[in-house]
């Protein structure tokens, strides 16, 4: 054991944490950054050992490719007098065993945690990465009921990761057990080549210990426990209040099969998520559930809480919130409840028409969960597939899946134009299963906005508003088509028509909080984005258009901190990919800037109507007036007509005085005096 002040390079000691079979861990500083670490090294005992050093070693090589925020951040490998050590993220709290001394944990928070503990390891397996000891041991819980993994010692890799693998068969002999005994999956306990399944079985005896107080398998002798993971079928869960489709979920993550497991930790993630909404919102029992209401707004956070600590930001609690869905109110507008009344067809939560699918209903459910809570699009897509696959003439389904393609390209997710192509199929196919679908409808003007057919989008909301008069999609495409046409008192009034009626709807917020900005009103737009980011401290629209804001008012500082604030793994956006670029122009990193705006980002820019003039910004930004003006020529031919921003945007002052520049603001003009002439759009 190290003396409190013993120094290892340049870390101080400052106690002991623990002692495992594997290595010491100690609380100690980092002199140079000032920081405190929790640093793991193997026992001198040990330390000559060349396998277990690899071991160790290993350990840093998996956790340091891992970027999640339930997943302990790994800092240093090195060595020093002798010692292999890791300088790990110090975690304060406690350990998840620790908490189960106290007794069992009520639903809710053990739902959190496994879905959190599930969150981390899909990150893992999707890095190819499986973790073989998930326990509560390796569970820390902060004061803020954030978890985090830790001790991914015994971490095997797959094919998919750089990680040795002839090292890691060397280090994991045929036969030999590695892990922990009541939390081993069937096939550990056999020897079997794992994948994420075996950590999906871990999670599922973590979560019935946190609720029933127990491991479900755990017997007098090592053996024992052994035969009864292999042979034995848990106990249901005992408590009363435990809902049905929480022991469903168990029941599936402990499947000796594993076939018959769930067959990804996102898929895991995506139930764990569901039932903790639910748990949320209303108390759950054996019986199916009544459709939740929207829940309530989150707890307020300062803008700077979001911006300075994105651990904050994202285990703040995600607010149910729709992204260019229907919102559903708490009471339907008149025309949608007649409608029902006037029809006995089974409803969801949404009002749309059920599938004769339960399960196809219940994929469209978490369908919208993605889209209203995490605003996750690809899971979504994923949700609405499976519901096809139940029905393929589930015609909402079909309608989501359709705009889901839409908004793969809208969030930054894609450049692929196809899927504008394939929506608008979709969306066809959509209303000849039903023509009055209200989300297929409400598709349309958004394609056709995206298509360059701008012209025809009043019409097409005026059809959807025909269904639904209170739609605030239709609605949303109205605002985009007044914005880019420069008429900002339309638009705005109709934002706020919107927000008055449905509040939560933040695509209209952050439709208004642009306008202000736009409109010179820099602290409304704030106001406005830090609404939002309330909401959904993750939302990468607002992430990177409140870089924008502080970026256009010469806090560029503000505006990293922002872009920083975003996921490690949203770092690959488009959208997060061209705030960074702009904000490297911006800061004269020419080098850096043009290689973040490569090829794919610029396809991205030159289809989003509302984005194609940030790549003037950006070539405004480097002094490369042509480029610049080439681009707003872009932008003017997406649709963009917005004269009196372009005359004010301070990331276009040193291409203002350009001759081409007051030729676009000339065409501009004669565009608006043509339309002017045509009849009013509706």
């Amino acid at each position: 054991m190290l003396p409190s002040g013993h120094r290892l390079g340049h870390y101080r000691i400052v106690s002991e944490l623990g002692v495992g079979g594997m290595g010491e861990v100690y609380l100690a500083e980092d002199t140079r950054l000032r920081r405190n670490v929790a640093l793991k090294l193997l026992p001198q005992a040990v330390a000559a050992d060349e396998q277990s050093r690899r071991r160790l070693m290993r350990e840093a090589q998996v956790a340091a490719t891992l970027e999640h925020t339930n997943i302990c951040t790994v800092y240093e490998v090195g060595e020093a007098e002798g010692h292999t050590f890791i300088a790990m993220q110090y975690v304060q709290g406690q350990t998840l065993a620790a908490r189960l001394k106290q007794g069992p944990l009520d639903l809710p928070p053990a739902v959190a945690i496994a879905a959190q503990v599930a969150a981390a390891l899909a990150e893992a397996h999707r890095h190819g990465i499986v973790h073989r000891d998930i326990k509560p041991q390796n569970i820390m819980l902060t004061a803020g009921s954030q978890v985090k993994v830790l001790d991914f010692g015994i971490a095997t890799a797959t094919a998919a990761t750089e990680v040795d693998a002839r090292t890691i068969t060397r280090l994991t002999e045929a036969g030999a057990i590695a892990g922990t005994v009541p939390y081993m999956s069937p096939e550990q306990i056999r020897g079997e080549p794992l994948d994420a399944r075996s950590d999906v079985f871990s999670i599922g005896c973590v979560l019935y210990e946190m609720i029933g107080h127990v491991n479900p398998f755990l017997r007098g002798h090592a053996a024992d426990t052994m035969s009864a993971i292999l042979t034995t079928d848990p106990a249901p869960l005992s408590k009363a209040s435990v809902p049905a489709e929480l022991q469903r979920i168990v029941r599936k993550c402990l499947e000796k099969d594993r076939e018959r497991r769930y067959q990804s930790t996102r898929e895991l993630v995506e139930d764990l998520e569901a039932l903790r909404h639910d748990l949320e919102t209303q108390p759950l029992t054996g019986t199916p559930r009544a459709p939740a209401p929207a829940p309530g707004p989150a707890s307020k956070k300062t803008l700077s809480r979001v911006v300075y600590s994105s651990v904050a930001a994202l285990a703040a609690v995600v607010i149910a919130v729709a992204l260019y869905v229907s919102m559903r109110q708490e009471k339907p507008p008149a025309t949608v409840a007649a409608s029902m009344a006037a029809a006995p067809t089974a409803r969801l939560s949404d009002g749309a028409l059920a599938s004769s699918s339960a399960e196809a209903n219940e994929y469209y459910e978490k369908g919208l969960l993605f889209l209203r809570s995490r605003y996750n699009v690809p899971r979504a897509i994923e949700m609405f597939e499976r519901a096809l696959r139940l029905d393929p003439h589930f015609a909402e389904a079909r309608a989501y899946h359709a705009f889901s393609q839409f908004l793969l390209i809208d969030g930054g997710y894609s450049n692929d134009a196809g899927l504008l192509y394939k929506a608008e199929e979709e969306t066809r196919q959509a209303l000849e299963d039903n023509p009055r679908s209200p989300i297929a409808l409400s598709a349309r003007p958004a394609v056709l906005l995206y298509q360059g057919r701008k012209e025809l989008v009043p019409g097409e909301v005026h059809a959807a508003l025909q269904v639904n008069p209170d739609s605030p999609d239709a609605k949303l495409w109205l605002v985009n088509y007044h914005q880019l046409n420069g008429d900002y008192a339309a638009a705005e009034a109709l934002a706020r028509e919107i927000l008055q009626n449905a509040p939560l709807f933040f695509p209209a917020r952050m439709n208004l909080a642009e306008m202000r900005r736009q409109q010179g009103d820099f602290a409304d737009a704030v106001r406005q984005f830090e609404k939002i980011l309330e909401q959904d401290p993750e939302n990468i629209y607002a992430i990177q258009k409140l870089a924008r804001a502080y970026a256009e008012k010469g806090d560029l500082r503000s505006a990293r901190l922002a872009l920083e604030g975003a996921r490690p793994d949203h770092r690959r956006n488009y959208e997060i990919r061209l705030g960074w670029a702009v904000q490297l122009a911006l800061e004269g990193q020419r080098a850096p800037a043009l290689e973040e705006m490569d090829a794919d980002v610029l396809k991205f820019v030159a289809m989003v109507p509302h984005l194609t003039s940030r790549a003037a910004e950006f070539y405004a930004a480097l002094s490369d007036a042509p480029k610049a003006l080439e681009w707003l020529e872009v932008a003017l031919r997406n649709g963009d007509e917005r004269a009196e921003w372009f005359s004010r945007n301070p990331l276009l002052a040193n291409i203002r005085s350009e001759p081409r520049f007051k030729q676009i603001l000339d065409s501009i003009a004669l565009r608006r005096q043509s339309r002017a002439k045509a009849p009013a759009a509706r």
